[in-house]
């Protein structure tokens, strides 16, 4: 039987719990993170929609009063929205799926601009009804812009959901492994300690009542089996030096 001590049971043991939380946290942070990041995408495209509802009032704003202001305010407005665009790719240059969404956002956006310009130039260069006759259109590319904005919120909302329930999955899988793992091993050899000191405490008080004949069943072989050996060892050659003087 391969000997193994005490320590390095104990040392074997601490080794699986400490592999097993530094897991568990591992898994858990990269589960917040994930949370983390689907939480602020959810708040990017709240941004980009917040960009898009400004983009219409100034572009609206401008076809109207035909201020620099505005145009300055629609050029400020298009450029965050790029760059909210761009953070957006950068987040998910591995998902085809959301990334094809943004492309059609993209694309949307770029309609809304041509057909805002386009209205903004009838009014300024001709008069308010061949600037109303371009109205329509207008409205029709700000509203398909503003549902896939909705939409993109939708799926990110969705994503952080799912995240959520992935590290809520997890804490409760980590808890039972923690259980089965950690509790219950540590249980058992807790007890099997426990019960060999107490043979060892019962055999004592046997030789001490005189009791030579008995001997420990040897089942493990660490520091107490090792002691159980030697007390087996010391009755039988205490028991056979009595015999010894009993004889002579």
């Amino acid at each position: 039987m391969k000997e193994r001590m005490l320590i390095g049971k104990i040392m074997s043991g601490a080794g699986v719990i400490i592999a097993i939380i530094l897991a568990v946290l591992g898994y858990n942070t990269y589960t917040a993170n994930n949370v983390k990041s689907s939480v602020a995408d959810a708040r990017n495209m709240t941004e980009m929609r917040g960009h898009i509802n400004q983009a219409i009032i100034w572009e609206t704003d401008y076809a109207l009063t035909w201020k620099q202001e505005s145009k300055d305010k629609i050029a400020s407005t298009v450029e965050n929205a790029k760059q909210t665009l761009k953070l957006l790719r950068v987040s998910y240059k591995d998902n085809p799926a959301i990334m094809t969404r943004i492309d059609e956002m993209e694309k949307l956006f770029a309609e809304y601009q041509t057909q805002g310009a386009q209205m903004a130039d009838a009014y300024i260069k001709y008069d308010r009804v061949v600037g109303n006759s371009y109205i329509d259109a207008y409205h029709a590319a700000g509203e398909k812009l503003e549902k896939s904005a909705s939409e993109l919120i939708m799926i990110f909302d969705k994503e952080a959901s799912k995240a959520l329930n992935r590290g809520i999955l997890v804490s409760v899988l980590a808890a039972f492994l923690v259980f089965v793992v950690i509790v219950l091993p540590t249980y058992s050899f807790t007890t099997a300690t426990v019960n060999q000191i107490k043979n060892l405490i019962s055999f004592g008080n046997d030789i001490g009542e005189g009791n030579l004949t008995r001997s420990l069943e040897v089942d493990r072989g660490d520091e107490l089996g090792l002691l159980a050996k030697c007390f087996n060892a010391f009755t039988a050659r205490l028991n056979d030096v009595v015999q010894r003087l009993l004889d002579t």
